[in-house]
């Protein structure tokens, strides 16, 4: 997606500048570094747990519904410990 956007901005430039797109041609890869690295499956599930949960509360205020309310505050709980769970994994595995 980053490479995609390079490109097409770098086309733009050239487009408007009159310049060769040939100067656009090589692709620019952005090497991650440790502070970069993919969350593991714990972060994402209780992000996703997270925003499922919070849709839900919403919803339940947004219908008077309380019961949906409080079931999904409790969800939103439970992504946010399995999130932090899978924060702490994720600091413990990291060298150093």
């Amino acid at each position: 997606m980053e490479q995609t956007l390079f490109l097409a901005r770098g086309l733009g430039t050239a487009l408007a500048t009159g310049q060769a797109p040939a100067s656009i041609a090589a692709p620019v890869f952005h090497q991650r570094d440790e502070s970069e690295r993919a969350m593991n499956k714990d972060q994402v599930k209780g992000r996703v747990e997270e925003a499922v949960g919070k849709v839900k509360e919403v919803a339940g205020k947004a219908t008077g519904s309380t019961s949906t309310e409080v079931k999904g505050t409790a969800q939103k709980v439970a992504g946010k410990t399995q999130a932090a769970y899978g924060d702490a994994k994720d600091k413990a595995q990291k060298p150093g």
